[in-house]
Order: C-alpha cells, then sequence, then structure tokens
C-alpha cells in the first residue's frame, strides 16, 4: 500500500513538473545580448512604419543631394524614432531609415527600367506602351531579383518587430547597401 502512494505521489509530481515545463515552453525566448528587446509602443509605432515603407513606391526626388521619398512614410518613420529610447530602439529606427533609402533608391531603379522599358518599344499610344513595359519588367531577371531581396528584408524585419527583438536580420544587410555601415548592437 505504501509502495502504491509514493507511485501516486511520484506520477502526480512528475505530471505537475511536465506541465510546468509545458507552460515555460510556449513562453517566447528572451533575447540574448545580440537580441535586445524593444517596447511595446515603440515595436508598434516600427511595424507601421515599416509597412508604409513597404507599400511605398514614391521615385524620390534630390533635396541637399539626398534621396528624399513620401512625406508620410517619412512621418512613420519619425514617429517611431521618437518613441526609440533604447539602444536597440535607435538602432531599429537607423535601420529603418536606410531601409526607406534604398527601397527609394531601387523605386528609382524601377521607374529608371520602366522608361526605358517604354521608350524602347517605340510603340505611340502610351496605354500599349506602358503595358509593353510592365510586361517586359515581370520577366526582367534583375528586377526580379532586387524585389527577393527587398521582399527578404522585409519580412525578416516585421518578424524581429513582431517579436519586439531587435538585431539586423542578414537578408537586410544582403539587399540594402546603406544597412552595411550602421553600427552594431551592443
Amino acid at each position: 500500500m505504501r509502495a502504491l502512494k509514493s507511485l501516486i505521489l511520484a506520477s502526480a509530481i512528475a505530471a505537475a513538473c511536465s506541465a510546468g515545463f509545458a507552460r515555460q515552453s510556449k513562453k517566447q525566448p528572451k533575447p540574448t545580448e545580440a537580441q535586445a528587446a524593444l517596447g511595446e509602443p515603440y515595436a508598434k509605432a516600427a511595424l507601421i512604419a515599416l509597412k508604409t515603407i513597404t507599400a511605398d513606391e514614391t521615385v524620390p526626388h534630390m533635396e541637399n543631394g539626398e534621396p528624399t521619398g513620401d512625406k508620410d512614410t517619412i512621418a512613420a518613420i519619425a514617429t517611431a524614432g521618437a518613441l526609440g529610447q533604447t539602444p536597440a530602439e535607435k538602432s531599429a529606427t537607423n535601420a529603418l531609415r536606410a531601409i526607406y533609402r534604398d527601397k527609394l533608391l531601387d523605386n528609382d531603379r524601377r521607374n529608371t527600367k520602366k522608361m526605358n522599358y517604354e521608350s524602347d518599344s517605340g510603340l505611340e499610344d502610351e496605354g500599349t506602351r506602358e503595358m509593353t513595359a510592365q510586361q517586359e519588367m515581370l520577366s526582367d531577371t534583375e528586377l526580379i531579383e532586387m524585389d527577393q531581396k527587398e521582399k527578404a528584408c522585409f519580412d525578416a524585419v516585421d518578424a524581429m518587430l513582431g517579436s519586439r527583438s531587435w538585431t539586423l536580420p542578414p537578408a537586410c544587410a544582403a539587399w540594402a547597401p546603406d544597412l552595411k555601415s550602421l553600427p552594431k548592437n551592443k
């Protein structure tokens, strides 16, 4: 009888430990030193800025020798920046600025390619010329690769901000030249 009670007690303890372990394993992992935590208000604002950058198709204009884009996108990044207090949040804001600058440069490349395809078509009708250029752009390997690299960066930053942690995703460093010059998180 005593052995049976001991077995039941041991089983109950094992079950309780398993349940506690299962609850613990569902918790988000804590950020490592290389992966610093972001505050919830900052992460939400940075996600909005990223979505705005992703959707921005602005062809930049030059202002003081720098490409300048859409005021709403710049404001969204500034809003996140104003909430950024920690080194990780400031680093993420700097990355968002660099990502946007490189997105603008890609938008400029897309626009230039489109204009070249339109002029090379030799077609008189504007609608037909634009449609022909769009078809050419869909099969342009340089544009396809650029789009894939952009998307990989945006997806990685989205996941990072969604988990409220920050390190510069390798996908972004591979795509955006401006990100390579950013200081590393400490």
